[in-house]
């Protein structure tokens, strides 16, 4: 079963018709990017999407604001993230961080959209390693620009290169297969997701 499923959905992925390119945006939208962020290297996690909202910056389609979600326990690890906010100026760069982690991930997200989702037409959820390049943020944004009904979009994760032999296996893997994967179950599922 652990390799029929993948295997039908990766023949399914390479024989089925491609979906088309996002459809044109309706409006401009303000999206809020967060980042989770829980003891992590401050630095390595918020430099990359700083990079990230730099190269959104000037794009005449959508505007973009970052917000760090910290359950972060290490009043080190804090200051460090709110001294990387703060420089950050003047980019739209907000910190938020909870002393009390309740529910962890989830909790600081459902928190973020209680008191700030309102001011936002959309959001992207990120890891704190995560990565995400300009064209596909742009491309989900248009998505859901396009389509006013969507309530959620997920990618076709792509895992990196890591330090282990099991971690380049699976760097290869997803390389290789991930796209017909990602393809074979769009089509199973179509617009209802999983």
């Amino acid at each position: 079963g652990w390799e029929a499923v993948p295997s039908a959905n990766a023949i399914i992925g390479l024989v089925a018709e491609q979906k088309s390119k996002p459809l044109a945006p309706v409006k401009s939208l303000t999206v809020a990017v967060l980042v989770t962020i829980r003891d992590e290297d401050a630095h390595d996690v918020i430099a990359g999407k700083l990079s990230l909202l730099r190269s959104l910056r000037h794009n005449s389609r959508h505007s973009f604001v970052l917000h760090i979600l910290s359950d972060s326990t290490s009043l080190a690890r804090v200051a460090e993230e709110q001294h990387l906010v703060t420089t950050a100026f003047p980019l739209p760069v907000f910190h938020h961080h909870r002393p009390i982690n309740v529910d962890f991930k989830s909790g600081n997200i459902r928190n973020w959209i209680g008191n700030h989702g309102a001011d936002h037409d959309a959001f992207i959820i990120l890891d704190a390693d995560s990565e995400l390049d300009r064209s596909t943020a742009l491309a989900l944004a248009d998505f859901l620009s396009a389509d006013p009904a969507c309530g959620l979009i997920q990618t076709t994760p792509i895992v990196l290169p890591g330090n282990t032999r099991w971690q380049r296996m699976q760097s290869i893997a997803s390389h290789n297969y991930g796209g017909l994967q990602g393809q074979g179950l769009s089509v199973w599922m179509g617009d209802e997701a999983n």
